[in-house]
């Protein structure tokens, strides 16, 4: 082997580990459906034309209800450990007892279309033990709101 075909080798090993990790990365990201308690939902471009509007709970059984139906947000929606708080995706603060509305759609099944497994597992579980539905809020930044209580 030659000096300059040592330098390739080792500069497609490079290039293999870095793409390798960056599909990692990027898969990781997308499939990530929980954040604490809470159900995040997959980004999608369509949406449903359910009204999904409630009071936000904690539950005691660590399941986060609206209007007692367990809800997957919608991506970028985040959980504050701290404050037991939720940040929509437009940055509006919600907590438990305040009211919320959006767009969306309550299913039963087939949640793999809109949340990744572990968050559709969490999603079913939770919901056996109340109505058997998700509100599952659309997927767009603006698809849910806090309302006024």
């Amino acid at each position: 082997m030659r000096i300059g075909d040592d330098v390739k080798f080792q500069w497609r090993l490079v290039v293999l580990v870095v793409a390798v990790a960056l599909v990692a990365t990027a898969c990781s990201g997308e499939a990530r459906s929980l954040d604490g308690p809470l159900v995040v939902s997959f980004p999608r471009n369509d949406g449903e034309d359910a009204l999904i509007t409630g009071v936000v709970a904690l539950e005691d059984d660590g399941c986060v209800t609206v209007d007692g139906f367990v809800a997957a947000w919608p991506p970028g929606t985040t959980w504050d450990v701290v404050t037991e708080s939720i940040t929509l995706p437009d940055g509006s603060v919600v907590v438990e007892g305040d009211s919320v509305e959006g767009g969306g759609g309550y299913h039963s099944d087939s949640l793999e279309f809109f949340v990744a497994d572990e968050g559709a597992a969490v999603a079913l579980d939770c919901a056996s033990r109340r109505s058997g539905e998700v509100a599952i809020f659309n997927s767009q930044s603006d698809s849910v709101t806090r309302s006024s209580s």
